[in-house]
């Protein structure tokens, strides 16, 4: 039996009430059960794994602890005794609706000297009586997250200690309800406390007073999230106050930088004085494109660094590509439509899957070649049109691209996809998913006519030249009433032409295709090595609209081969 078993009993009503002293007859004794002869260093060890499993992070990733573990008191008075006595269990206090101050008081008491893991939230009433309950003890927090508006931060800010020298982590955040245009800069009290081992510190729908002692020299990760359009600091400032933290690693900027006259400007004018990043190793920036270009303009970096730059809508994506251009020795990844320098695999899918990441489409992990560059593409014209018309292909770094996956990437015309090919001359693997069935989608014709058409008469060239590996992946073979073997005939007949004109198909891959069977794998193991996850599976009409447009779906039907044994001649 589990210890959530073992502890299970009706809720009370207030876990204050229930874990006061309660008469000795209500609970068994130690000699009365088995579980009372436990040694108590082994209970100890077993109270602190289990309430630790027992806390969960939210979708903020704030700290959350369940007291449903306070049942380990209830179980027998030898186990109390031994709760009791163990303060790291009591070090977590999380403030919400029906916490007490008398519930507060406990488990400060009980904790003892152990560093403190405090979590006040909006949903906590947050009385004066309970913060001056907390505020003696806030100075030895490791961890303290505040979510409070900004009455009652200012509250707290003014008895806030002078020194907090076990604190690693502050999170200081205004709850949904208070967002506003003019979001409150932090009251300063907050900074003047000194922390000497703050490791981290998050700040959301606050302002900060940029300077450039205002932080702690300590800090290794910064996140600045803020829904202001006002800005009291020049990016200059900004950058000015995170360039003097000298062990900063990671930092994150969502909406933080303002939109100066200086950043409208691009190219940008000439910039002597660079602010240097001496260890930053990871930079996050949410905003607009050019106020962000303007502040890596400015900035230099010490050591590789990883970039993330997200330009918020709207946007004019030729702005974005000439951004990137620019910033080639620095980055790494830039969305709406997401870059990545010296890329060795690039994935088209459709807008119409808003949140899509193409890797996680069920790649093999030997297909993902790393780094990766994702880009979208909207269905009846639109970016689509405008990434190819205005030739952006030639602007992208798609020399070193390895693979290419379609991803319900929506057909944009034979010519348009034949220049990009132009510009990927490595491409050694084709990955197409076809998850819907849409005359606007990359099909099986296009398969056909990407891989037969040749692009000199007289050489006998095709595009794609390099192309070693075809992977199929969440492909429609056959309409539901088509008969006979159409595709895989047509594709057999272009890699078998292929072939003999020196440019070999090495493998095809086909896995969680539809409307194939094992007569169809047989075919083409005729003419090139096939690797086949063994599935027989078949749907109508409406596949990829409804999960219940298959019919059928077996693992290795009559005649099937697998990954294994399906390598015919090449």
């Amino acid at each position: 039996m589990n210890l959530p078993q073992l502890c299970a009993k009706p809720q009370r009503d207030s876990y204050a009430d229930c874990d006061s002293t309660q008469e000795s007859g209500q609970r068994a004794s130690p000699s009365s059960s088995p579980i009372g002869q436990l040694p108590p260093e082994i209970l100890r060890d077993v109270f602190v794994r289990y309430v630790t499993e027992e806390t969960t992070e939210d979708n903020r990733g704030w700290s959350s602890p369940s007291y449903a573990w306070l049942k380990i008191t209830w179980v027998c008075r030898f186990w109390r005794e031994v709760a009791l006595e163990v303060p790291q269990i009591w070090s977590t206090i999380y403030v919400r609706q029906r916490t007490t101050v008398e519930m507060v008081r406990a488990y400060l008491e009980r904790a003892r000297n152990v560093p403190l893991q405090v979590t006040i939230t909006r949903r906590g009433s947050a009385s004066a009586d309970l913060l001056e309950a907390l505020l003696p003890d806030i100075g030895r927090s490791r961890s303290l997250s505040l979510d409070m508006p900004f009455e009652k931060l200012e509250l707290l800010g003014g008895s806030f200690p002078s020194r907090a020298p076990a604190l690693q982590l502050l999170r200081l955040q205004a709850p949904h309800a208070y967002r506003s245009s003019n979001s409150r800069l932090l009251p300063s009290s907050f900074f003047k406390c000194a922390t000497p081992v703050l490791e981290e510190l998050v700040v959301a729908r606050y302002r900060l007073p940029w300077s450039k002692n205002l932080l702690p020299p300590s800090l290794v990760r910064l996140s600045i999230h803020s829904n202001s359009s006002m800005h009291s600091s020049s990016i200059p400032e900004i950058v000015d106050c995170i360039t003097s933290l000298p062990v900063l690693q990671e930092l994150n900027l969502i909406n933080v930088l303002p939109l100066t006259q200086a950043s409208t400007r691009f190219p940008f004018h000439h910039t002597s004085k660079k602010r240097v990043f001496a260890s930053l190793q990871r930079l996050a920036l949410t905003d607009a494109a050019l106020t962000s270009a303007y502040f890596l303009h400015i900035c230099a970096f010490a050591l590789p660094i990883a970039t993330n730059l997200v330009c918020v809508s709207p946007i004019d994506h030729r702005s974005v590509l000439r951004l990137a251009t620019s910033l080639v020795p620095i980055l790494e990844v830039v969305s709406p439509m997401l870059l990545v320098i010296n890329s060795r695999s690039v994935a088209f899918y459709s807008a119409v899957k808003p949140g899509a990441d193409p890797r996680s489409a069920g790649t093999l992990e030997a297909d993902v070649a790393e780094p990766h560059m994702m880009i979208t593409l909207g269905h009846s014209g639109d970016l689509a049109d405008d990434f190819f018309q205005d030739r952006m292909c030639a602007q992208l770094p798609l020399a070193t691209v390895q693979l290419l996956h379609l991803d319900d990437a929506c057909n944009v015309g034979f010519s348009a996809w034949r220049d990009m090919m132009e510009y990927m001359p490595h491409l050694d693997t084709l990955l197409v998913s076809t998850s819907t069935v849409s005359k606007d989608s990359f099909d099986r014709n296009d398969i056909l006519e990407l891989l037969g058409t040749p692009t000199n008469t007289h050489t006998g060239a095709f595009l794609i030249p390099e192309l070693a590996h075809l992977v199929l992946d969440s492909f429609v073979v056959r309409d539901h009433d088509e008969e006979g073997f159409h595709f895989v005939t047509d594709l057999k007949d272009v890699i078998d032409l292929r072939a003999k004109a020196g440019f070999k198909v090495e493998r095809v891959t086909i896995r969680d295709c539809y409307n194939m069977g094992s007569d169809d794998i047989t075919l083409l193991a005729d003419y090139v090595n096939v690797v086949w996850d063994g599935k027989v599976q078949f749907c109508g009409p409406s596949h990829g609209d409804s999960s219940d447009s298959c019919c059928e779906d077996s693992e290795g039907g009559e005649g099937a081969g697998t990954e294994d044994d399906v390598n015919g001649g090449g």
